[in-house]
């Protein structure tokens, strides 16, 4: 994929589309663009064969949404980052398939949100935030947590079962903020 994207990171310098001392940042942003296309898709596909397109839209939205702001595990390679992408939706779909009682969704929700406001944000030694983005991540996890708790809850209530979807994926997220507060402990991975 690198090469592929380098390629076409050299031909936009060719055609002064970009400008040379940009190039590293342009294939970065590249990378990134590619990479999200490639796990969506992959999710997607997936949601298809397995019958849950809707869930996996979902899925899709809930995650992404909420991982912006909370952070957590990050994978050190291309790959390992799709299999992770697809190991998480994978349990939350075939987990999400047996009949849960909504009290059960709502207790996993009221856990998950309370998780997410004592933790998040996750930092990525990578990537530290300063003080104020700390803060403005946290609001807006908890927030987003709280509404996707909410939209849990009356879904499973009345029968619908992406509100089954929503909740593990708002486990998944704690989990991988745990992960992510392991691999990264000390600032060192």
């Amino acid at each position: 994929m690198d090469k592929v994207l380098n390629c076409l990171t050299e031909y936009y310098v060719r055609k002064n589309i970009i400008p040379e001392d940009k190039k590293e940042v342009y294939f970065y942003g590249l990378k990134l663009i590619t990479s999200d296309i490639i796990n969506f898709s992959i999710i997607m596909i997936l949601g298809l064969i397995l019958g849950r397109f809707l869930d996996s839209v979902v899925f899709l939205l809930s995650f992404c949404t909420l991982r912006m702001f909370s952070g957590g595990f990050h994978a050190k390679t291309f790959w390992l980052c799709r299999f992770t992408m697809m190991l998480t939706f994978s349990g939350v779909v075939l987990l999400s398939m047996r009949p849960v009682p909504w009290q059960y969704t709502a207790a996993a929700n009221t856990a998950a949100v309370i998780v997410i406001a004592l933790l998040a944000p996750i930092e990525h030694p990578n990537k530290p935030l300063k003080e104020k983005q700390k803060k403005r991540n946290k609001i807006k996890a908890i927030i987003m947590s709280v509404f996707l708790a909410i939209v849990s809850a009356i879904l499973a209530y009345i029968g619908i079962k992406t509100g089954i979807t929503i909740s593990l994926t708002l486990l998944s997220v704690v989990v991988l903020m745990m992960v992510g507060m392991a691999v990264t402990k000390g600032g060192e991975q």
